[in-house]
């Protein structure tokens, strides 16, 4: 993001954030293209047919301190056919726009409990894939018909 978005993303957060009672938070919806913000959190990406990105998991304890997940994340998505994952470490993957339009989702699924047990922690990030710029221009045609 270059400078001037991130000022404007900080001060729509803090005008979002601002806390009436304090201690509440406002769940709101913020855009900021390519993102959509909800509480604070992106939920929300679009990208063109062209694209790709880098997802990161990072847990946090529900005072939102750093937490460790047991293993690997294990990720998925909803439609192989409009986004294709590429596992990069435990915890990053890319995703790439497959070539099809349309809306699907990133799904994340961590360990948070540490011993032999499981626990399972989801996270899913939406992902809506639209056209690119256009490159090119084809001439379609009418059946050719007699002139009145």
């Amino acid at each position: 993001m270059d400078t001037p978005l991130i000022c404007r993303l900080l001060e729509e957060l803090k005008t979002a954030f601002d806390c009436d009672p304090p201690g509440r938070i406002k769940f709101v919806e913020v855009k900021f293209d390519p993102y959509t913000f909800l509480g604070g959190d992106i939920m929300d990406i679009t990208i063109t047919d062209n694209q790709e990105f880098e997802l990161e998991v990072v847990a946090v304890d529900k005072k939102g301190n750093p937490a460790k997940l047991d293993g690997a994340v294990q990720w998925s998505v909803s439609d192989g056919a409009l986004l294709i994952p590429t596992i990069l470490s435990d915890t990053r993957v890319k995703i790439t726009a497959a070539g099809t339009l349309g809306v699907g989702q990133v799904t994340a699924v961590g360990d948070a409990d540490l011993g032999e047990g499981m626990k399972e922690l989801p996270g899913v990030l939406n992902v809506t894939v639209i056209a690119g710029e256009a490159t090119g221009l084809t001439l379609v045609p009418t059946v050719p018909t007699e002139q009145p």
